[in-house]
């Protein structure tokens, strides 16, 4: 480039050369992530945009420019250099994100085991009773939530603290069941059996015997009610104690 200087008195015109880069270079930086490669060639007056991301579970932390710290708030995710008359260095750090505990616990069932994860993350929590229990409650952070709705899970959503799930279940109610018989022989004669659940009653008649009636918690069927009770008795959906009686008469 040739720039010329005139002064007046005395007349004179002089003239200087000097040389100015016509491409400069950005160098980038990153730790714990990743960011666009450095440039040995940008032109001048141009632009240039740095672009960077995290690793799994790492934030941005910090952000320099040509040694001097940004605001991480306003280039969360690049930075451009604008008007380009220089070299420009950038360093880009992500810093690991906090992590927080799910504690479980679990009564009377099978729980997923307390888990630690960092900030941000979703996690669901899988549980189920043992063989005869239901729901008693579901304390969550210490408070209940709706069992129908959280029945064999429950998922925490953007996590940003520890946590605790409780789930305890009860014992579902059982009822006893007594059955005799006249005439023959019966298999079991005296049971329990749980809330909503069956109970079958089998019976067989002693030689030249036959079904003559069934008292069942006090109602008597005979005859033809009789026909599709040949063999066995059961009590379906069962919600309270039962008593059965078969008779079997001689033919």
């Amino acid at each position: 480039i040739v720039i010329a200087n005139g002064q007046r008195n005395p007349r004179r015109i002089s003239f200087y050369k000097t040389e100015v880069a016509a491409a400069f270079k950005v160098t980038t930086s990153v730790e714990n992530g990743e960011i666009s490669s450095s440039q040995k060639t940008v032109d001048f007056g141009s632009e240039f945009t740095v672009n960077y991301t995290p690793e799994e579970n790492f934030e941005l932390d910090t952000i320099n420019v040509d040694g001097t710290g940004i605001s991480i708030t306003d280039y969360p995710f690049s930075y451009t250099f604008a008007n380009i008359s220089q070299d420009h260095t950038i360093d880009v750090r992500f810093k690991e994100k906090p992590k927080f505990t799910i504690v479980t616990k679990v009564e009377n069932g099978i729980i997923d085991d307390s888990v630690t994860l960092h900030r941000d993350n979703n996690l669901t929590v899988n549980y189920k009773p043992e063989k005869h229990y239901e729901y008693g409650e579901i304390l969550v952070d210490g408070r209940p939530v709706d069992t129908q709705i959280h029945a064999d899970s429950y998922y925490f959503d953007n996590i940003q603290s520890d946590h605790t799930i409780e789930v305890k279940y009860k014992a579902i109610p059982s009822f006893n069941v007594h059955a005799e018989i006249t005439g023959g022989t019966l298999s079991p004669a005296d049971g329990i059996v749980y809330r909503d659940e069956a109970y079958t009653v089998v019976y067989e008649p002693q030689k030249d015997y036959k079904l003559g009636a069934i008292i069942a918690d006090g109602k008597l069927l005979w005859g033809a009610d009789l026909d599709k009770y040949q063999t066995g008795f059961t009590f379906e959906n069962v919600q309270g104690g039962h008593d059965i009686r078969i008779i079997f008469y001689y033919k």
